[in-house]
């Protein structure tokens, strides 16, 4: 994929494709922008994305020298220029953009240039893993794609590595005899103790889960105990023959079990390195083995095809697991010690039970042999990772295939959950470890922190934190670039309805199902309650200088309080019906709600004093707002249409739809644009309409949706509209004519919220899958989303290039 010589670029003629070279094989993460010819670049997106998903020639194109800043570099130019502001005007590129970018968000690439990749390991807190190399190096890397230290002195290939619980001890097992002890500080990794006195490879290390520990085993008969800091002799754990394949700690550190080719898995005592039992049973040799839980019982996998659970103190039998037809190469127990996951050279994984030996779900899928399969830490998930080069994700509680992540060129040797992130790690034999996100998607950006459907997504007023509030009673604030989780708000007792910053960015405001509205300071701090609704509390408002807020309640009250101190200032009493709506004019002076007794009502808010109450809906007012100047106000309602209304006069303007063109069923959204020019509405019936606000005339139905629009917003340039609906999707229409731009899938299930950044540039939508997606609007989004991911890049004119380009 060889980019155009710059003089078959047409002047005037030309579009940002965005590529990516680090998704998938590719290397290093990256997004690369060009300019390239509209129709030559529609026409070649599908299949430049193609060759993105499977690392084909991009791959290749991505390794030559300068590619990534060149790429950058027309990246930079296009966003600057005064033509290439809306992404959403170029339908065709944005769909390609962002299938691409789903690729992007999964992997991060570790990319080194050492070999294949033998083994790796993860800290505990899921920030750095441990790589070692065919070129008898290994390197430590930050998950987000820094390299933090290069661990240098083996003679020979790197077998194996481990990392302590804390991150500050890395060991690593080599085919050059020996182990060498590490120790990882702020300034890179140093080396405490090379380990000598095996006699072959050292195929396995082990860290006590204490630290002060070290297990080595070998091709030599033996494993031994070193003390981590390399003092004094090992304890040696001679096994009278056979290689060792394996050892690991007890959960206590107590006990350690090894297992090796002369059939036999064997138990030791760490504090004499005595002979603790022999488990016998097996009849090829034993490829893995390690403690279940808390020491009681052992899991071991076999060349005999078999995997088999021990009594640790008798070294009985508890329970073979027969039925794949190659060797078993790794046997783990889940979390609760209830499921057996085994992995066989068959191509597939199995999950038993523990307790009857029945084999609950074979997992298939992989072509060829696997080398790794492992639990998440919950035992809500496995992974699998095998020699056609893929990475496979699955439900732990019954096998079902969850997604598959390619993009190694070889084989994957091994793979790791990251404790707490919901991302994996592997490494293989293109010699690149790579991160991936456990779930795909079509965005720019996925935050899945929540574990409940989201009702509502709101931007800060400078766009850089993002607040999301649902069913989970919780509400967060996310970076809505990178999704690094900046703050929870915790203490509502039922779901949150609603969740808004204050003008000025400073305080928060929560709505929420138990009666209960609050006030936080931005960094998500609780500052006070707001009690008096004696039911749901709908949705809060703050006023233009932020110094008061609107509450509206299920009761039937509006309430005013003043920020400052949560003082109530006033209890506005509607009729009979819940309220539904509420905000303030401009300039603050007055509010408007809309209640489910079908009227819509203005209030003065210095005297508190109801000025108008507008009727003529038919059913229950669910959408009620000051147009942007202040004089008008309008209204939408369950029975299918808006109204404009006249402040001043207080009289009705028009209503939107009665000449028969207006929506079957509730309106879900009414809303204005910024300059008050246009409206729009959506509704149950699943279009968006667009209308003149001073002719009340429909200019467009906006259609693409198969179910529900539940919420729909203009981007702040005014003819672009955003929808999102039942169908889980978010779609970008030109307003005006109604013409589909785009659509963006993603969400499983129905998206309830939507929020447009301050500066028009990035969309955020949130739904029942509890996730919160962020989707680029313009070309500076995209670019700033390429040097986000280009963080930690050893490329120093990437990242100037990034830093002078900051669109």
């Amino acid at each position: 994929m060889a980019r155009p010589p710059a003089s078959t670029l047409p002047q005037g003629k030309t579009v940002l494709l965005l590529g990516l070279t680090g998704c998938v094989s590719l290397v290093g993460v990256i997004l690369a922008m060009r300019a390239w010819d509209v129709e030559r670049g529609a026409r070649r997106l599908s299949a430049d994305l193609s060759s993105v998903e499977r690392g084909g020639r991009a791959s290749r194109l991505a390794q030559q020298p300068g590619w990534e800043a060149e790429a950058l570099r027309s990246a930079i130019a296009a966003a600057k220029a005064p033509s290439r502001t809306s992404l959403a005007r170029s339908p065709t590129i944005f769909e390609g953009l962002t299938s691409a970018v789903v690729a992007a968000d999964r992997v991060r690439t570790l990319a080194s240039t050492a070999g294949a990749a033998a083994d790796v390991a993860v800290s505990a807190d899921g920030a750095r893993a441990l790589v070692g190399y065919a070129d008898g190096t290994a390197v430590l890397w930050s998950t987000g794609g820094a390299r933090v230290a290069e661990l240098r002195g083996h003679t020979a290939a790197v077998t194996a590595v481990a990392l302590s619980a804390d991150g500050r001890l890395a060991v690593t097992g080599s085919a050059d005899h020996t182990a060498r002890a590490w120790a990882i500080e702020a300034s890179g990794a140093r080396e405490i103790a090379v380990l000598r006195g095996h006699e072959d490879a050292v195929a396995a290390v082990a860290i006590s889960p204490d630290g002060t520990r070290v297990l080595t085993a070998g091709r030599d008969h033996s494993a031994r105990l070193w003390a981590s800091s390399g003092a004094g002799a090992p304890v040696v754990l001679q096994a009278p023959a056979g290689w060792i394949e394996c050892a690991s700690f007890s959960a206590d550190g107590s006990k350690v079990v090894t297992g090796g080719g002369d059939n036999l898995a064997r138990i030791w005592s760490t504090s004499d390195g005595a002979l603790v039992q022999t488990l016998t049973g097996h009849v090829g040799g034993v490829l893995d083995a390690r403690f279940v839980g808390d020491g009681s019982r052992v899991i071991t996998g076999s060349r005999d095809r078999s995997a088999r659970l021990w009594d640790a103190a008798t070294g009985a039998t508890i329970r073979a697991f027969e039925g794949h037809r190659g060797v078993v190469v790794r046997a783990s127990a889940n979390p609760a010690g209830e499921r057996v996951l085994t992995a066989s050279a068959d191509g597939t994984a199995a999950i038993w039970h523990a307790g009857t030996g029945a084999m609950l779900q074979t997992l298939t899928g992989h072509r060829g042999a696997l080398f790794d399969a492992r639990w998440s830490g919950d035992g809500s998930e496995v992974a699998t990772a095998g020699e056609d080069g893929t990475v496979r994700l699955w439900r732990g509680d019954g096998g079902r295939a969850v997604t598959t992540f390619r993009g190694h060129a070889g084989a994957v040797r091994a793979v790791r959950f990251l404790p707490g992130s919901g991302r994996l790690v592997s490494a293989g034999d293109d010699g690149a470890a790579r991160v991936w996100r456990d779930r795909a998607d079509g965005s720019l950006s996925v935050f899945t922190e929540h574990r409940e459907p989201l009702l509502d997504v709101a931007f800060s007023p400078d766009g850089r934190r993002l607040l999301s509030a649902g069913w989970d009673n919780e509400a967060r604030l996310s970076d809505p670039l990178t999704g690094r989780a900046a703050g929870t708000l915790e203490g509502h007792e039922d779901r949150i309805l609603m969740a808004r910053f204050s003008p000025d960015g400073q305080r928060i405001a929560t709505a929420s199902a138990d009666h209960d509205a609050r006030l936080w300071t931005a960094p998500g701090v609780f500052d006070r309650s707001l009690r008096g609704h004696g039911s749901w509390v709908r949705a809060v408002a703050f006023s233009r200088d932020g110094a008061t807020l609107a509450t509206a309640g299920n009761e039937g009250t509006t309430r005013l309080w003043r920020v400052a101190d949560g003082t109530a200032l006033s209890t506005l009493a509607e009729g009979a019906g819940e309220v539904l709506a509420v905000g303030f004019s401009p300039d603050g002076r007055r509010l408007v709600t809309g209640s489910g007794d079908r009227v819509v009502r203005v209030w003065d808010v210095a005297t508190h004093r109801l000025v108008h109450s507008f009727t003529g809906h038919r059913e229950a007012v669910t959408q009620a707002s000051f147009t942007p100047d202040g004089e008008r106000v309008l209204s939408g309602s369950a029975d299918g249409t808006a109204r404009l209304w006249d402040v001043r006069g207080g009289r009705p303007l028009a209503e939107l739809g009665a000449r028969g063109d207006g929506h079957r069923g509730a309106l879900t959204v009414a809303t204005c644009n910024e300059s008050g020019r246009f409206i729009l509405t959506a509704g149950v019936d699943g279009t968006a309409r667009v209308w003149n606000s001073n002719s009340a005339r429909r200019l467009a139905v906006l259609m693409g949706h198969t179910g529900a629009i539940h919420v729909a917003a203009f981007a702040p340039e005014g003819d672009v509209v955003v929808t999102g609906g039942e169908d889980g999707t978010v779609r970008l229409f030109h307003g005006p004519s109604g013409e589909l731009l785009a659509t963006a899938p993603g969400h499983e299930g129905a998206v309830r919220a939507l929020a447009v950044a301050p500066d028009g540039q990035t969309v955020a939508s949130a739904g029942d899958d509890a996730t919160v997606r962020v989707i680029p609007l313009s070309y500076a989004a995209w670019l700033r989303r390429a040097c986000s991911l280009s963080v930690g890049r050893d490329d120093a004119d990437t990242r100037a290039l990034c830093a002078a380009g900051e669109p």
